[in-house]
């Protein structure tokens, strides 16, 4: 959501979390402002790093590989926002956050697979999707 959304991936992120709150009840009302932060921050963020150099790389393997890149460090940056809001929270979410982080880790190789793919798909069909709609 960061390559391809830039600013707006927090609306985005906010509306699909106050939908699968109020249609599935998962969530809730209560955290959502910092689990949109959780979300979205770090995939921003790395987006707006790394999507400058997927942009500029001639080859699409290079792409799709900063492309996966950017979608693990936003997952890890993500368990790391979520692993932090527990500790903060109380110290008895402490353990809970140690072990959350290392749950992360098969979901960081995913959204790598999942992103690299997409990226180098886009890459061939409609380059133009690359650029950020909103900077």
């Amino acid at each position: 959501m960061g390559l391809m959304l830039g600013i707006a991936t927090f609306p985005a992120v906010f509306v699909m979390l106050l939908l699968q709150t109020l249609l599935f009840g998962f969530g809730g009302l209560t955290t959502l402002g910092v689990n949109t932060v959780n979300i979205a921050l770090p995939g921003l963020l790395f987006a707006t790093l790394i999507g400058p150099m997927i942009r500029r790389a001639g080859h699409a393997t290079t792409q799709a590989a900063l492309a996966g890149l950017t979608g693990a460090l936003s997952i890890a940056g993500t368990g790391g926002l979520v692993a932090l809001s527990l500790a903060l929270s109380s110290s008895d979410y402490t353990p809970v956050a140690t072990v959350l982080i290392a749950t992360y880790l098969p979901l960081m190789i995913g959204e790598a697979f999942v992103t690299a793919t997409i990226v180098a798909f886009l890459g061939r069909v409609q380059p133009d999707a690359l650029r950020p709609v909103i900077s």
